[in-house]
C-alpha cells in the first residue's frame, strides 16, 4: 500500500486520474491517507475541468470529468456538474439560434432578449459576437431610418416620410414607432384632403355668386 501511495504521489502532478486509480483498492491502515489523497486530486481534476469549461474547451473539460470513476466519493458531484453543463450548453445554443432567426425576421426585441439569456463567460460571449454586432448594426440602421422619417414630417414632406417609414420593421420596438409615423402621415393627408375640399367648395361658391350677379345685371 505504501509503495502504491508513493508511486501515486510521484505521478500525481498532471496525471491525477492515474494516481487516483492506483489508490482505489488500498485498504487497512493506509486507507484514510489514500482516501484523502484521492479527494485532493479529484478536486484538482474538478478545478481543471471547470477552468477548461469556462475557457470554452468543452471536450477537454468533459474528458477530465469522465476520468473520475463511479467509486470516487465525488462522483455524484461530477455527474451533477456534467448535467448542469449539458443543460447550459443546450439552453445557450437554443437561445443563440432563436436570436439568429429573430434577427433575420427583423424581430429585434426577441433577438436581444435571447442574446441576454446566454451565459456570460468567454466561450459563449465570443460565440455570440457576430450576431450581437449584426443586431447593433440593424438597430442603428432602424434609428437612422426613424430619425429621417421624423425629419421629413417636421418639414411637411409627408409622402417622403411615409415611404421612408416602410423600411422599419413591423415587430417591436420599431413597429410601434413606424405606426406612429404612418398615423401622422395619414392625419396630414386627411387635413390636406379636407382643405382641398373646402377650397373647392369656396371656389364653387364664389363662381356661383359671380354667375348670379352677372345674370342679374343682364
Amino acid at each position: 500500500a505504501k509503495l502504491k501511495i508513493d508511486e501515486a504521489q510521484r505521478i500525481a502532478d498532471g496525471h491525477q486520474g492515474d494516481a487516483i486509480a492506483l489508490l482505489s483498492h488500498i485498504e487497512g491502515s493506509m486507507q484514510p491517507q489514500a482516501i484523502a489523497l484521492s479527494r485532493t486530486w479529484t478536486e484538482q481534476i474538478l478545478g481543471l475541468a471547470k477552468e477548461a469549461y469556462q475557457k470554452g474547451k468543452l471536450p477537454e473539460a468533459h474528458q477530465l470529468m469522465i476520468s473520475i470513476a463511479p467509486d470516487n466519493p465525488l462522483y455524484a458531484e461530477v455527474q451533477a456538474d456534467l448535467q448542469a453543463w449539458h443543460h447550459e450548453r443546450v439552453n445557450n445554443d437554443t437561445a443563440l439560434e432563436t436570436a439568429k432567426r429573430a434577427l433575420q425576421a427583423d424581430q429585434l426585441d426577441i433577438a436581444q432578449t435571447n442574446l441576454e439569456r446566454i451565459t456570460n463567460h468567454p466561450f459563449w460571449q465570443e460565440k455570440l459576437k457576430p450576431i450581437k454586432q449584426q443586431l447593433l448594426d440593424r438597430q442603428a440602421e432602424c434609428d437612422r431610418i426613424y430619425q429621417e422619417a421624423k425629419q421629413n414630417i417636421d418639414q411637411d414632406n409627408y409622402r417622403v416620410a411615409g415611404q421612408i417609414a416602410t423600411q422599419l420593421p413591423d415587430a417591436p420596438p420599431w413597429g410601434v414607432l413606424k405606426q406612429q409615423i404612418v398615423q401622422q402621415v395619414e392625419s396630414a393627408r386627411q387635413r390636406d384632403t379636407t382643405k382641398a375640399i373646402g377650397f373647392s367648395w369656396l371656389l364653387g361658391a364664389l363662381s356661383s355668386g359671380f354667375l348670379s350677379l352677372k345674370l342679374r345685371k343682364h
